[in-house]
């Protein structure tokens, strides 16, 4: 049998299991979900991922997905994880200061 490892929707963290109340909880932001409901948001992460790499920009150029932000922030990683492809590992762009 496969261990089954969530992780939180709101956080990131690992979920546990809470035999009790038979939900997961999370231990840092203290939300708490039913088996069906992380299924449901696993379900709609897979396919909106699927989504967005059917609508990569042509050309080679891809853009990458924190898988811990919310939604809001996934635009401010791309843009980060962009421009640090551009530097030169010391925080300054390729052509010059970042």
């Amino acid at each position: 049998m496969e261990a089954v490892v969530y992780q939180c929707p709101n956080c990131g963290a690992p979920l546990e299991f809470n035999s009790e109340t038979q939900r997961w909880d999370c231990k840092f932001c203290l939300s708490s979900f039913e088996k069906e409901q992380l299924e449901q948001i696993t379900d709609e992460q897979k396919k909106k991922e699927e989504e967005e790499q059917q609508e990569q920009p042509a050309g080679g150029q891809m853009c990458y997905h924190c898988p811990n932000c919310a939604d809001h922030r996934r635009q401010h990683c791309c843009d980060l994880l962009h421009l640090l492809r551009q530097s030169d590992g010391a925080g300054r762009a390729a052509g010059g200061q970042l």
